[in-house]
């Protein structure tokens, strides 16, 4: 649960601080950042892709990604990529952004050593320990103007 916050983070920094901060980056450092803040967050919210049709598509294709150590591997080969392609540039984002994929990547390898594996529930909210019904009942109470 706690690895696959990490990558709920990864996706945040890299698209969403890209946005704000991008240009420090150049051009093509902001755009692979985003895209692969982008394809993480399809691997980590795969419950928020549901609306896209090209979402759906690539998220066939990662499903070899549910195996944590090959989720793993992934990372850390995204972030020694962005480490050594974007290092050139001299932008702390980058290093930033290469550290935290590693680091998520061994979170993912150890969680495997452990026996973790990718479950139906991973798939949801819930698999992210969001309890949903309470979030939904919430909700509906704001709406409603209940306190």
């Amino acid at each position: 649960n706690t690895t696959r916050w990490g990558g709920v983070a990864n996706t945040f920094l890299m698209v969403v601080l890209t946005c704000l901060v991008g240009l420090s980056l150049g051009l093509v450092g902001a755009l692979v950042s985003i895209f692969l803040g982008i394809l993480i967050g399809i691997l980590e919210l795969p419950f928020c892709c549901t609306c896209f049709q090209w979402c759906q598509v690539v998220q066939k294709w990662f499903v070899i990604f549910e195996v944590y150590w090959l989720r793993g591997l992934l990372y850390i080969i995204i972030g020694l990529s962005l480490g050594i392609t974007f290092s050139q540039a001299g932008n702390v984002l980058c290093l930033v952004y290469a550290i935290t994929n590693i680091l998520d990547g061994l979170c993912y390898v150890i969680a495997h050593i452990r026996g973790e594996t990718h479950t139906a529930a991973d798939n949801s909210a819930a698999g992210l320990g969001v309890n949903t019904t309470k979030l939904k009942t919430q909700m509906a109470v704001s709406a409603m103007g209940i306190v």
